[in-house]
């Protein structure tokens, strides 16, 4: 083999890309991602060895199997590559069924290498001992890799731009990795097709360096551990065994040239020894890296659990904060673990979660919680150490760096923002891990999944701590409510015997005695004194003092009696004045503050030393929204030491006080007008009467003189006097209608004087309505026709029943409402319809005429009642008809009513009469 520099870079790639994959497979970590990279590797392991193969070997056929490995290998580099990209951004699942598809096109893309059109072999082409010898489509080879290393390379870049943190970093070296490998490995295709060297191809191997290194400082595949721990393994187990061959060595020297024994019986007896002991020495060594390196392995399942338990089961906050903090200590192996609580914008510790952290406070200016409210995600010491020295914006820059010292400050390795709907209410600060590596995937996958249980778990606990101070706070309340309620009771009690006296009788004096008694009696004071002003409200006067035995004694000081003094209410000056006036409470040390003028100073002097009054206390009497009066209280406590109960009591007492004498005032005004409307009523009652007896009389007389007029006038028209001239006995006619209208209204003046005089009779005989409809409709047909109407009697198809009825009476309804449709309807017709109803004989007259609004229907049946616009149709209407109607139709125990859908719709008026 012609060992040159190219081959040595591409055997070094290869042998590097074995490690890797063996390094993976070691770990136990595996996951899809891995799983993929091994995919990646296994290809660029292959394709190296292939190409140093290929580049080397002096044997043809060797370098054409090479060829074929090389060629299948890189075919499939990236397509792999393009998988753990999209799984490494997270559109593993998304692109799932394309990436299948897109494995089956190159699989039969891999199978065409195999065929001449792709390649016709392997040639010499110095400097290289073989290269290969290309078909007519092998460049869709360079083609396809190109575009594949630009899809992956197009992703990482806008996956870099849209992430941050952690992930942002890992993307970014995989990105480096990418652009140097495809960039270096692309440059092997230039010997093909132009006479340049693949120099490009050296930098091949600086990828396996640069996966190495994210995986070690960004957690790459989570193997930083593994690898990490390896290594050190590695030393000690050759440390070890350095050890145990010297030992045997020296031993198997020493026996032999000593004592004489035998080597192979020394080799014997230290393999038996090494057997005996090999467990016991390799627990201890598992022990000793644990305690060096602190890599012992956690049971994330098991402490999970255990931290659940916790937040579920601990209520007092802190017995929570303590044991969580001391389990997530122990269980992650760091150095500390902190719950830092939020309480009224301080962020502070309230319960040490290790023994070696120091209190810790923080507000909410503070650059970190600042930081931590605007972010959801778990903030590493070293992650953001290295976002603040990639950040290009100074800004920025300065922002990050003052939360990085905050974070050295309190000496965190990473913290942890507690939400609760966004606000940010607890901060758990993790130390540093205690073997000395970073927080892996699994551990911030922990701590990630119990941040909701702690912040639900510190609001739970912040509830519970909440209600106990309330159950505290509450029971002194009650306590508190207790003796004021049972302050309030005895008032209200005093109020309530108050009140039933003062409103058992209706006589004002007496009530207000009854007031400033109890002032006395029931409330406990010295007594109290009451002021009203007059109905004008210009003079204020006393209407009642308290009548006690050593009231009775002050009152005798006066040179006159309490009541006889008495002031206008705007010149009054006193505190009862000023009470009044502004509608507010006044105090004062004596009656000289309250009543002086119009009472002499030295009476009131003589009667505050006598009753030893301490305090008085004037309350406006309120009546509605007007000031009335005023109450005063004399008491023999001082200022301060009346309380807001005895205050408010003093005020219900007044209160009672403006509704007692307001009442009081109504009910003589209420007396007084029902006086007034008694008499009133007495003298409506006599002109009423007086009026009923003037209409009968009136028509009466007016009744016998028409019917005269009548029969001469028809005697004149039959020609009993000789014969008429046309136009005479046109007139005579003219003039014998007008009489018969006025009699058929004087006869209505009648009736309804009748009935409201309770003297209106009926003289009910059996009749046939039938019969009586039948004649009455033959007389109205003629007006009928001359107003070009149809009026149309339906008579009934079977016998109906006689009635008991007033055949004069209904046969002037019957005749009132078909006149009245005549009347009232100017085209169309008339229908009249008698027929039998249950019990009834019912009686209708419907028209096409005017119509009736339903607003007026109700009011027809009135007295002197006529719709709007009626007597613009009839002026001669008397609007009495229908209320006669109504009380004869009453009369006989039946039913008068009006039916009509408005307006110009026409109308029906119908009327029962009981059979029996």
């Amino acid at each position: 083999m012609n060992l040159n520099l190219f081959a040595i870079s591409t055997l070094l790639t290869g042998i590097l890309s074995l490690v890797l994959i063996i390094f993976i497979f070691v770990s136990r970590k595996r996951s899809k991602l891995t799983n993929i990279w091994i995919l990646v590797s296994a290809c660029v392991c292959l394709w190296s060895l292939g190409l140093f193969v290929v580049s080397s070997v002096e044997n043809e056929l060797i370098a054409e199997i090479a060829q074929i490995v090389l060629d299948f290998s890189a075919i499939f580099i990236p397509v792999f590559f393009l998988y753990f990209v999209i799984h490494l951004v997270g559109w593993g699942d998304k692109y799932r069924k394309l990436f299948r598809i897109l494995f089956v096109f190159f699989t039969f893309f891999g199978l065409f290498s195999l065929t001449p059109w792709f390649k016709i072999g392997v040639e010499n082409k110095p400097p290289f001992q073989y290269w290969v010898k290309v078909g007519d489509f092998y460049l869709l080879f360079p083609i396809f890799f190109i575009i594949m290393a630009a899809i992956s390379i197009i992703i990482l870049l806008k996956s870099y731009k849209k992430t941050s943190g952690l992930k942002r970093q890992q993307i970014k070296y995989v990105l480096i990795c990418a652009l140097i490998g495809f960039v270096g490995g692309a440059t092997n295709f230039l010997p093909q097709y132009l006479p340049l060297y693949p120099y490009g191809n050296f930098l091949v191997v600086s990828y396996v360096f640069i996966i190495a290194y994210s995986i070690i400082r960004h957690r790459l595949l989570d193997l930083r551990l593994v690898v990490s721990r390896s290594i050190i393994y590695f030393f000690l187990v050759l440390f070890v065994a350095a050890m145990f061959t010297g030992v045997t060595f020296l031993t198997g020297h020493l026996f032999e040239e000593v004592l004489g024994v035998n080597t192979f019986l020394v080799t014997l007896g230290v393999s038996i020894f090494i057997v005996a002991f090999l467990d016991p020495i390799k627990r201890w060594l598992s022990k000793a890296t644990d305690r060096v390196f602190f890599k012992a392995k956690i049971e994330y399942p098991e402490l999970t659990r255990k931290l659940s338990q916790i937040l579920a089961t601990e209520i007092e906050i802190d017995d929570l904060i303590e044991k969580f903090s001391k389990k997530l200590a122990q269980g992650l192996k760091i150095e500390k673990s902190v719950l830092v609580l939020e309480d009224k914008g301080i962020f502070h510790v309230r319960k040490i979660g290790h023994p070696h952290t120091k209190p810790l406070e923080m507000d909410q200016n503070n650059p970190l919680i600042k930081y931590l409210s605007r972010h959801d995600e778990i903030i590493i010491t070293e992650e953001l150490q290295r976002k603040t020295e990639d950040e290009a914006k100074v800004k920025k820059k300065k922002e990050l760096k003052k939360s990085l010292n905050e974070l050295k400050k309190i000496k965190a390795a990473a913290v942890v923002p507690i939400k609760t709907q966004e606000k940010l209410n607890a901060v758990l600060v993790l130390g540093a891990k205690l073997s000395g590596d970073v927080f892996n995937r699994e551990e911030i996958s922990l701590i990630e999944v119990l941040s909701p249980q702690v912040a639900s778990a510190i609001e739970k606990s912040k509830l519970y701590e909440e209600v106990k101070s309330f159950s505290e706070t509450l029971q002194q309340k009650v306590e508190e409510a207790t003796q004021e309620l049972s302050e309030r009771n005895r008032f209200l009690i005093s109020l309530q015997k108050v009140t039933n006296m003062i409103t058992r009788s209706l006589d004002l004096k007496k009530v207000t005695q009854n007031i400033v008694n109890s002032i006395s009696e029931e409330l406990g004071y010295i007594g109290g004194l009451l002021l009203f002003l007059d109905q004008k409200k210009k003079v204020i006067y006393p209407a009642a003092i308290t009548e006690a035995k050593l009231t009775n004694q002050a009152l005798k000081l006066l040179p006159k009696k309490m009541q006889a003094y008495s002031t206008p209410i705007n010149k009054d000056k006193t505190l009862d004045g000023m009470a009044i006036k502004e509608a507010q409470i006044k105090f004062g040390s004596g009656f000289q503050e309250f009543i002086s003028p119009p009472v002499p100073k030295a009476a009131c002097l003589g009667m505050n030393k006598l009753l030893g009054v301490k305090t008085i206390v004037a309350v406006p009497i309120f009546s509605e929204d007007d000031v009335i009066g005023v109450i005063d209280f004399v008491t023999k406590k001082k200022r301060e030491d009346i309380s807001k109960k005895e205050l408010e009591a003093m005020r219900s007492l007044a209160d009672q006080t403006g509704i007692v004498s307001r009442n009081l005032r109504l009910f003589e005004q209420i007396q007084k007008t029902n006086k007034e409307l008694e008499e009133a009523n007495e003298r409506l009652k006599q002109l009423d009467e007086a009026k009923t007896e003037f209409v009968s009389i009136a028509s009466h007389q007016l009744r016998t003189p028409m019917t005269s007029i009548k029969g001469y006038l028809s005697m004149l028209t039959a020609g009993d006097f000789g014969k008429l001239k046309p136009e005479h006995n046109k007139l005579l006619k003219q003039l014998l209608d007008e009489s018969e209208r006025m009699i058929r209204l004087i006869n209505q003046f009648l009736n309804v004087s009748k009935i409201e005089a309770g003297k209106f009779e009926l003289s009910k005989n059996k009749i046939k309505l039938e019969e009586m409809v039948a004649k009455l409709v033959d007389e109205l047909k003629k007006p009928a026709e001359e107003k070009g109407l149809k009026l149309i009697y339906k008579k009934p198809k079977k016998k109906m029943p006689q009635v008991m009825a007033d055949s004069d009476k209904i046969s002037e309804i019957i005749l009132n409402l078909i006149d009245n449709a005549i009347k009232y309807t100017e085209k169309g017709k008339i229908v009249v319809n008698l027929e039998k109803e249950k019990d009834n004989i019912k009686f209708s007259v419907k028209d096409t005429g005017v119509g009736i609004a339903p607003k007026e229907a109700k009011n027809l049946f009135g007295k002197f009642s006529r719709g709007p616009g009626i007597a613009k149709i009839q002026p001669d209407g008397s609007g009495l008809g229908l209320f006669i109607s109504k009380n004869v139709v009453e009369g006989h125990h039946g039913k008068i009513w009006v039916e009509s859908e408005g307006k110009g719709k026409g109308s029906q008026f119908c009327f029962l009469l009981p059979i029996k």
